[in-house]
């Protein structure tokens, strides 16, 4: 049965024609091709192209037969499509952070251009004191990755939860680890 939890945001990748048809799947998962283009005013040819967008989209599937059957969205689709999303923004903010961090580095090293003297009229070498602001900021960034990949294995079961709430459904997966450690990194 097509769920009454269902909202927009799960229909981001489909046209405005075809988000009215799930509307209207959502009300009565078992209407008839006739029975949905008479309710959209467009012809049966039209709506059989809707649903053959949206299986191939994997957002929704028939269950049964073609009269005795009714549609279903794809949960998992959406939690799919949901956590590439997540990754997309973690790379984005992963390229943002690496920038950042480049001038941080070269402003840092500018900024502490009178301690950098001081070292090296203590004796240490150049590449000594460069590598030690380097260790600086992969420990720094290493203890970032390790507190998000953690916290990012505590939250997928929320993430889960909140999301079979959103489509109202409970959602039983194995958590994908992987992407989720990629998405933390």
């Amino acid at each position: 049965k097509v769920t009454n939890g269902v909202t927009g945001e799960v229909t981001n990748n489909v046209t405005d024609r075809e988000r009215q048809l799930l509307q209207l799947l959502i009300e009565d998962p078992g209407y008839t091709m006739p029975q949905l283009a008479e309710k959209m005013t467009v012809s049966r040819k039209t709506v059989a192209g809707y649903l053959k967008s949206l299986k191939e989209k994997g957002v929704i599937e028939r269950v049964g037969t073609t009269r005795s059957g009714h549609w279903e969205i794809n949960e998992t689709g959406f939690c799919q499509l949901f956590m590439w999303l997540a990754m997309i923004m973690a790379c984005i903010t992963m390229a943002a952070s690496i920038f950042l961090i480049r001038y941080k580095i070269s402003n840092d090293i500018e900024d502490q251009m009178q301690q950098i003297g001081v070292l090296e009229a203590l004796g240490y070498r150049s590449k000594e004191i460069s590598l030690s602001y380097i260790l600086e900021y992969v420990l720094t960034a290493g203890t970032g990755a390790i507190l998000g990949g953690v916290s990012a294995c505590i939250f997928s079961p929320v993430m889960d939860s909140f999301l079979g709430n959103l489509m109202g459904r409970t959602i039983h997966r194995d958590p994908e680890w992987i992407k989720i450690l990629l998405t933390a990194a």
